[in-house]
């Protein structure tokens, strides 16, 4: 069909593909919206309204619900939103490469021995919605991250944690699912000269924004000989990373992390990095423990009664079970708590902090109007919200093969 000014909602539906049904339900919702309306009473939708039906089609595509598409159309311009298409794209071809290759390892194994990787499939499977919202782990973890500027602490958690590391020049770090690599950005003052940083995650986002921070102070880092190197990978299998190169690595840190993924994914982590780690290596994990931030989730049950800390915070990896965990594969595990507390009088900080969380996310946004009213009622300058935090981190060396 050549190109129009405008468009009836059934040549709408012609070139689009899809039913005049479809086209009327995203008017109703008010993702389409009629440039013109003829004196017959027509919709008439111009060139740039079919721009905007391409996005609402790919993010159909891609499992989004109606809701969450129309936000994110108001968030992104045409051009944004194709970076964001592609990067979707690729992140779900990550993922059924991930089941295609647990299947065909299936398939080499008998019957009797192919239960575990037939949990795996399961687990993969199950984790699509997970893998294709994975764009959005950038903005929530700021949000989760800004609630922490509130903190009692004179010492950061940053410089706090890389004290403990204990990183000498002319290491080889590796940060296993590193996030916006905010690390490495406040903590920068405390490393020294000579060293090269190994930054791997799963989100090409969250590798974009650890760019940008790093690009900030590139003059520092250049002065100080530290370089990074920018790897998008799983933590499960860090050991196959062609970019890695069977390198070995003087530190190994899992920076909390491990609390968001599977048991049998955790487990390959910990065997992957023992066998990564220099004779003299250590592994650090940060974590939290099952009481943190525990006031901010009683102040949400006060609200609703439904909503609760998530499943992750008590399970998972913490500082209760992280050492029965990590001795299987390490040794020498020692245990540091950092001793801080958050003061936040912003009732705004603690409803982003919980909107962040997509266990809670939605029961927050549902009634958004209601949580901040009754948010700003508990929370101001004059009366801040004091919330206790519960983490640390444990250090591990590597584990000898005659040990």
């Amino acid at each position: 069909m050549d190109k129009k000014e405008f468009y009836t909602t059934g040549e709408l539906a012609d070139i689009s593909g899809i039913t005049y049904k479809s086209i009327r339900i995203y008017v109703e919702k008010g993702l389409l919206v009629p440039d013109k309306i003829t004196e017959a009473g027509y919709k008439l939708f111009s060139r740039q309204s079919v721009e905007r039906l391409q996005r609402i089609l790919m993010f159909k595509y891609l499992d989004f619900s109606l809701e969450e598409i129309g936000k994110m159309l108001e968030e992104e311009n045409v051009w944004e939103s194709l970076n964001r298409q592609k990067e979707l794209i690729e992140l779900r071809l990550t993922h059924l490469n991930q089941i295609k290759n647990a299947v065909e390892d299936m398939q080499s194994l008998s019957e009797e021995n192919s239960w575990d990787k037939m949990i795996e499939i399961m687990k993969l499977t199950s984790r699509k919605e997970e893998v294709i919202k994975q764009y959005i782990r950038s903005d929530n973890l700021e949000k989760r991250i800004n609630i922490h500027k509130y903190s009692t602490s004179d010492v950061n958690w940053y410089e706090y944690l890389l004290d403990k590391c204990d990183i000498k020049e002319n290491m080889n770090i590796l940060d296993i699912g590193c996030g916006n690599g905010m690390l490495w950005y406040r903590g920068r003052k405390v490393l020294p000269d000579n060293i090269n940083i190994y930054l791997v995650d799963n989100s090409k986002a969250m590798l974009e924004k650890a760019k940008d921070l790093h690009l900030a102070e590139q003059n520092f880092y250049n002065d100080r000989k530290i370089k990074f190197h920018y790897i998008i990978g799983n933590a499960s299998n860090i050991n196959e990373l062609k970019e890695l190169n069977s390198k070995k690595f003087q530190r190994i840190m899992a920076n909390h992390m491990l609390y968001h993924i599977e048991d049998t994914e955790r487990k390959a982590l910990f065997r992957a990095a023992n066998n990564m780690l220099t004779d003299d290596g250590k592994f650090i994990a940060s974590t939290i423990g099952e009481n943190h931030m525990r006031e901010i989730f009683e102040l949400a049950s006060e609200y609703n009664k439904n909503i609760k800390a998530p499943e992750w915070f008590s399970q998972g990896f913490n500082l209760e079970n992280g050492t029965e965990q990590l001795e299987e594969y390490f040794s020498d595990i020692k245990i540091f708590y950092h001793n801080n507390n958050l003061v936040v009088p912003n009732p705004r900080a603690i409803y982003d902090y919980l909107c962040s969380l997509p266990e809670i996310e939605k029961a927050m946004k549902r009634d958004k109007d209601a949580v901040e009213k009754f948010l700003k009622n508990k929370v101001s300058e004059s009366n801040p919200f004091y919330i206790s935090k519960n983490t640390g981190l444990f250090t591990a060396k590597r584990r000898q093969k005659d040990a």
